[in-house]
């Protein structure tokens, strides 16, 4: 069954408002997210803001996984393409990017499924109501991402 963005925006809104049960497990909170075809979920304190219907400006660059730029909340910031970053085919168009909460940057998801409140203990994999999902670890893509411009600029100056 597919959620429109304003009951998904008033389900993940109310999980706020909710108390939290006396006695209760600790939880975390995870974005249910798409790269290529495949479920992931992102830790909800990795990402500073997330995002719908962006524009993406091209920019010529010879990084396959920078999409481009896009203004947030009165910066610019670079958009790289999270599926091409993970080894999978382009997005291509998405309407969905998280802006990372560490580093300036954007990241293009493939599709955004919702919110997931999960116990604290998860590590490497969570386990959801729809199976089980990897956790994306941002600072190992925010590696990824200069290890690619490190080498781009090594390669430059030679």
């Amino acid at each position: 069954m597919a959620l429109d963005a304003p009951t998904l925006a008033r389900a993940f809104d109310r999980t706020f408002a909710e108390p939290q049960q006396n006695g209760a497990a600790p939880t975390d909170d995870f974005l249910d997210v798409r790269i290529g075809t495949d479920p992931y979920a992102i830790r909800l304190s990795d990402v500073a803001g997330l995002f719908a219907d962006k524009v993406i400006t091209r920019v010529p660059t010879p990084l396959p996984a920078l999409a481009g730029t896009a203004g947030f909340r009165g910066a610019i910031r670079p958009v790289y393409d999270l599926a091409v970053l993970m080894g999978y085919a382009p997005t291509g168009s998405s309407r969905w990017l998280v802006v990372t909460a560490v580093e300036p940057v954007a990241l293009l998801l493939s599709g955004f499924e919702g919110h997931l409140r999960l116990p604290r203990d998860v590590r490497d994999v969570v386990q959801t109501p729809r199976g089980v999902y990897p956790i994306l670890h941002v600072p190992s893509v925010l590696d990824t991402i200069k290890r690619q411009l490190s080498q781009h600029t090594g390669q430059k100056e030679r």
